[in-house]
């Protein structure tokens, strides 16, 4: 992702890094292997369910992309005698 569309890094970020290191030193068969397997669950989740959600990129860009056509259109008129339906060019939201 670019990075202005990234936000700070999580306070689960640091946990969670604990937990990666801690399962590649015991290997798949060990039982404490199972136990950071479910804690890394459990903090991904929360991770997720407190991440803000943000504006994709995608969408950001269709905006501006509208925008600058309505401008361009607007200055257009002003100096030009032809009529042109701005509305047409919006991207409609479903």
């Amino acid at each position: 992702m670019i990075g202005i569309f990234r936000g700070d890094e999580s306070i689960y970020d640091e946990p969670i890094t604990k937990v990666l290191t801690g399962m590649q030193t015991y290997g798949p068969e060990d039982p404490e292997f199972d136990t950071l397997m479910k804690h890394l669950e459990g903090l991904t989740k929360m991770k997720t369910e407190t991440r803000r959600r943000s504006v994709s990129p995608d969408t950001m860009a269709t905006v501006l992309g509208n925008l600058g056509i309505c401008l361009i259109i607007i200055a257009y008129e002003q100096k030009h005698v032809i009529r042109t339906s701005v509305k047409d060019f919006f991207i409609r939201a479903k």
